[in-house]
């Protein structure tokens, strides 16, 4: 047995399955028999083109595993070789992959085995909106990642727009400070119910959220949903003109870098 040899084939194809870069398969290549076959999670790759094409292609986890921490390789008394993955914290995303080859008595990889580990779920719902949602939401216009706010007008058309101002108001509630020029108020009146979407990819997190709104027009109530708007968006209505609408959060799904979430109103 030739341990170098093996070593590196183990080198080539954690390279290749983070970088899915031509030269990464191209050295991988001299170490895998024809026959060989990749068996990850419910999917299974047979022969060697077949699992050069799948390497050396962007396929949905790659983006993730550029950032793979590979620990070093334990030999085991059969031959193989087992590699462990840690992945930084994402949301949608593998947190562990394992992986395990095989090997002919010419030193080639015959088979690999990938045993990917993702996050917990989400378990029960909460009954009020999760800490990390709630910083994601109140952040979103300094992360760059302004949330999309979407409701149906009086003639049950579907209307989309980006919100930067939208902030967490209680446990259960979001506001969104309404300009003067902002005619959705008329539309909610009408028809409360509403969605928002939070995306960031660099995070991979991902928040979809339903609820009942209706504009509130209690002077405190305005006051502070004014107070809790970024400034830029404040100097769009200095003189306060614009309507304070407040959101029940009915429902709040998403991922995350420390797992799933969701809550569910009571």
């Amino acid at each position: 047995m030739a341990t170098e040899d093996r070593l590196d084939g183990v080198d080539a194809y954690m390279k290749a399955i983070r970088t899915a870069e031509r030269s990464a398969t191209e050295w991988l290549g001299t170490h895998v028999a024809d026959d060989v076959i990749l068996v990850s999670g419910a999917n299974e790759v047979q022969g060697k083109a077949n699992l050069l094409e799948r390497v050396g292609s962007i396929y949905p986890f790659t983006p993730t595993l550029a950032a793979l921490g590979v620990s070093a390789p334990v030999i085991a008394g059969d031959g193989t070789i087992t590699v462990n993955g840690v992945m930084p914290p994402l949301g949608a995303a593998p947190a562990k992959l394992d992986v395990t080859f095989h090997f002919n008595d010419d030193d080639l990889i015959t088979r690999i085995d990938e045993t990917i580990q993702v996050g917990a779920g989400a378990g029960d719902p909460a009954t009020t909106i999760p800490m990390f949602a709630r910083g994601a939401i109140n952040g979103a216009l300094a992360n760059g990642t302004p949330m999309t706010f979407g409701y149906v007008d009086g003639d049950g058309l579907p209307h989309l727009s980006l919100r930067g101002g939208i902030q967490i108001f209680s446990e259960t509630q979001l506001s969104i400070w309404l300009r003067p020029t902002d005619h959705s108020a008329a539309s909610i009146a009408t028809n409360p119910a509403v969605a928002l979407l939070y995306r960031d990819s660099k995070s991979r997190t991902t928040l979809t959220i339903k609820g009942t709104a209706a504009v509130n027009g209690d002077p405190g109530v305005r006051t502070r949903v004014y107070n809790l708007i970024p400034e830029v968006e404040q100097t769009h209505d200095p003189d306060r003109d614009g309507k304070a609408l407040i959101i029940d959060v009915e429902e709040l799904r998403g991922t995350s870098p420390i797992g799933a979430m969701h809550m569910k109103r009571g």
